[in-house]
């Protein structure tokens, strides 16, 4: 019996969904638990795993980048099964019961995450009826993300060009890819049930969930010392990423004028994206911008911390960073200009000049945990676009 595409989709991005915690919450909870960074150990097991997963943005696509490029994929996944062996381990070894607060807004949360992933599967997958195939409009993006992350899976880190053979194989270089590594990672690991498509339309889904959890976080060092208030501020400041411009005002007025469906209310006039249209299109820009949020935040945490505990806790922030930059040098760029403007008032205000060497420190870490990632970037520069028709995006 043939099968239908729309369906097979469907299970196989669900498939992929629960097998990302694996790539995008389990390594920033072990890290978050060693280092007890946002005093990770003094908090409920919902808000350890809120903060696993920011802090996998900062940690995973630099550690896979380095272990898949640097050794092999095969070393990636055994790195990923010592996070998990880990993690684990410290779930079941905690035997704390969650908290009166923590019961009351995990129905909230579960009913979230599932209509969530619902809607960002059923906006990408292709329909199949009556014998027709109806493919949306992020296709005309993903078709190349897809091609990249399939060709990862067969050929490692960083890949062969899918889309240009002079006569031989080319290494894509000319692009920033970290975020299609955990993609291949979920290729591989869900085997013939999870293809490359799958593994990126459950990516979506994951960062859209990571940019909820940072807003959540954020809130809640903003409100360290009211937990319940802190859980209320995350709900209204969630609800808040669904809100949209008054895009959809002249989007029907051009449907009108012109008799055609526009496939997003985004692209009328020049794309400036919602939150939602973000997660959908470019998945890899939100994933950036978790990462260097968690950096900016990692560094406000280690106020008042000895300078030791800042060292350790802006390394970390150097991998966010490091991530952040393959992610998308566009969005790591503008936290860069930021996080030189910030150093440039601590050494006015000389209150917190202590915070200075660090905060230095982890800009070395980034760029030294950065820098094969970035030989690539400017060798394939200096090539020029015959090495590789695909570009930053």
């Amino acid at each position: 019996m043939p099968t239908n595409f729309t369906l097979h989709d469907i299970f196989a991005s669900i498939l992929a969904f629960g097998l990302f915690p694996l790539v995008i919450v389990l390594p920033g909870f072990v890290t978050g638990w060693l280092l007890d960074l946002f005093d990770f150990r003094q908090r409920g097991r919902l808000t350890q795993l809120a903060i696993g997963l920011c802090l996998s943005f900062a940690v995973s696509p630099i550690v896979l980048y380095l272990t898949s490029s640097l050794v092999s994929q095969n070393v990636s996944l055994l790195t990923l099964g010592g996070f998990t062996a880990a993690a684990t381990g410290l779930l079941l070894k905690d035997k704390r019961p969650l908290t009166a607060t923590e019961k009351r807004y995990l129905k909230t949360i579960l009913w979230l995450a599932g209509a969530w992933m619902i809607f960002v599967i059923l906006s990408l997958v292709e329909i199949e009826w009556n014998g027709h195939s109806f493919y949306n409009i992020t296709s005309y993006d993903q078709t190349t993300r897809v091609s990249i992350i399939e060709a990862m899976t067969r050929t490692g880190v960083p890949p062969v060009n899918p889309s240009y053979f002079p006569g031989h194989p080319v290494k894509l270089t000319f692009l920033y890819y970290f975020w299609y590594i955990l993609g291949s990672i979920i290729d591989i690991l869900g085997g013939k049930y999870v293809d490359a498509f799958a593994a990126l339309t459950a990516s979506s889904a994951w960062a859209g969930l990571g940019l909820m959890a940072v807003v959540a976080l954020y809130l809640r060092q903003r409100n360290a010392k009211d937990g319940e208030s802190a859980w209320r501020s995350a709900r209204i400041g969630i609800g808040l990423l669904a809100v949209s411009g008054l895009d959809v005002i002249p989007a029907i007025l051009l449907m009108l004028r012109t008799g055609t469906i526009l496939g997003s209310v985004d692209v009328w006039n020049t794309w400036i994206p919602a939150w939602v249209s973000s997660c959908l299109w470019v998945p890899h820009h939100i994933a950036a911008l978790v990462a260097g949020l968690v950096a900016m935040m990692l560094a406000q945490s280690a106020r008042g911390k000895s300078t030791r505990q800042r060292f350790v806790i802006l390394a970390v922030a150097g991998l966010a960073f490091a991530s952040a930059l393959g992610l998308s040098v566009y969005v790591t760029l503008i936290f860069a200009i930021f996080w030189a403007a910030w150093l440039a008032m601590l050494f006015l205000q000389q209150s917190e000049r202590g915070s200075i060497l660090p905060m230095i420190f982890a800009g070395f870490v980034a760029l030294l945990l950065a820098s094969p990632f970035l030989f690539g970037l400017l060798r394939g520069v200096g090539e020029g676009n015959a090495q590789s028709p695909i570009i930053f995006e």
